[in-house]
C-alpha cells in the first residue's frame, strides 16, 4: 500500500515538472500569482487603514468591513492551500501545518471582530 502511495506521489510530481517544463498553464498560474499579490496586498493596506484610525481615535462606522472581507478571503485560501498540501510529506506538510494555524488565529480575531461589531446592534 504504501509503494503504491509512493508510486503516485512520484507519477504527481513528474506530472508537475513535465508540466512546468513545457510550460503548459502558465498563464493560469501567471494569473493566480497576481490575484494572491492583489488579495495579500489589499488585506495589507485595509489593515494599515484600521490600525492609523484605531491610532488617530476617529470615530469611522463599519470601517471593518473591507479587513473582514479580506481576511476571509485569506483564511479560505489558506484551508485551501492546507488541505492541498497535508498529502505530501515534507516541506509540504510544513506549510499545510503554518497554513492552518494562520487558519486557526485569522479565525479567532475574525469572530472577536464580528462580536465585537454585532454588541452595538443588540
Amino acid at each position: 500500500m504504501e509503494e503504491q502511495n509512493n508510486k503516485t506521489i512520484n507519477n504527481k510530481i513528474h506530472d508537475f515538472k513535465l508540466r512546468l517544463g513545457s510550460l503548459a498553464n502558465l498563464r493560469s498560474v501567471e494569473i493566480m500569482r497576481l490575484l494572491e499579490l492583489g488579495t495579500m496586498l489589499l488585506n495589507c493596506l485595509a489593515s494599515i487603514l484600521v490600525v492609523i484610525v484605531v491610532l488617530g481615535n476617529w470615530k469611522v462606522p463599519m470601517l471593518h468591513l473591507p479587513w473582514l472581507l479580506l481576511s476571509a478571503i485569506e483564511i479560505s485560501g489558506n484551508v485551501c492551500v492546507a488541505t492541498a498540501f497535508i498529502i505530501f510529506p515534507g516541506y509540504c506538510q510544513l506549510t499545510s501545518l503554518i497554513c492552518a494555524a494562520k487558519v486557526l488565529w485569522l479565525g479567532m480575531v475574525w469572530a472577536k471582530a464580528i462580536s465585537a461589531g454585532a454588541e452595538g446592534l443588540w
